[in-house]
């Protein structure tokens, strides 16, 4: 989401006091995992040529909408707070430059149409599936990993990766309260909107208590024809 009406508190400086993640990438003993948000485009080649096992988590675009307009209610971090129709607004184009980590369909969409060119070494795991039957997908998960899981583990897992459980773990419901902040010019720790859970409802349809028919209509039109060109559907409740 831009920065509406006030400055990006991002500088080079900031960035520079920050410990460089690649570091320790490099240097974890394998087998690794890493976990980053950024798209196709930025990956390194060998992940790129199927080198090593990837795993995308997607979600609809409606409640990812929801989910970055909740985010960025913080007062303190914008002179003016971004309306639902202003995030919808930056999410329904094609353009790179109005979110942090580029469009949602670029994102999703390049991973999609270059699945094939990771030779069978990429695995995408719906959000919306996760809620409808956890055991599932981590039965296609440790197949893609080539584990074997008894089913009584799978079943303690599955509980315990559910939305109710996460939300009582401190290192997860509260994510938030355990960040660091360490921009010296503003203490989001501080405000309100980071004093609330970081896990809010953990359910398919809450975009429809954000957003009216209208908006939701707009998103239908805008990524309806998209998504359906290359393949990828989504559910919504």
């Amino acid at each position: 989401m831009p920065m509406l009406a006030g400055k990006v508190e991002m500088s080079i400086e900031n960035i520079e006091k920050q410990e460089n993640p690649m570091v320790a990438a490099e240097s974890a003993p394998s087998p690794r995992l890493l976990s980053t948000h950024l798209t196709y485009d930025f990956m390194p080649e060998s992940v790129k040529q199927g080198k090593c096992k990837v795993v995308v988590i997607l979600r609809n675009p409606k409640s990812v909408v929801t989910s970055l307009h909740v985010l960025n209610d913080v007062p303190e971090y914008y002179k003016v707070v971004p309306t639902i129709d202003q995030t919808i607004d930056a999410m329904l184009t094609d353009a790179q430059d109005q979110l942090i980590y580029g469009s949602w369909f670029n994102h999703v969409s390049k991973w999609w149409l270059n699945k094939d060119k990771l030779k069978g070494n990429i695995h995408f795991i719906f959000y919306e599936d996760m809620k409808k039957n956890m055991g599932e997908v981590i039965k296609g998960l440790a197949k893609f990993l080539n584990k074997s899981i008894p089913d009584d583990h799978i079943d303690k897992m599955a509980e315990h990766l559910q939305f109710e459980q996460m939300l009582k773990n401190p290192k997860t419901g509260k994510a938030f309260e355990n960040i660091k902040v360490t921009d010296e010019t503003m203490d989001l720790m501080e405000t309100d909107a980071y004093k609330a859970s970081h896990m809010r409802k953990g359910v398919i349809d809450d975009w429809k208590t954000k957003m009216t028919a209208a908006q939701s209509k707009r998103i239908d039109a805008f990524y309806g024809p998209r998504l359906e060109k290359i393949g990828l559907k989504f559910q919504y409740e």
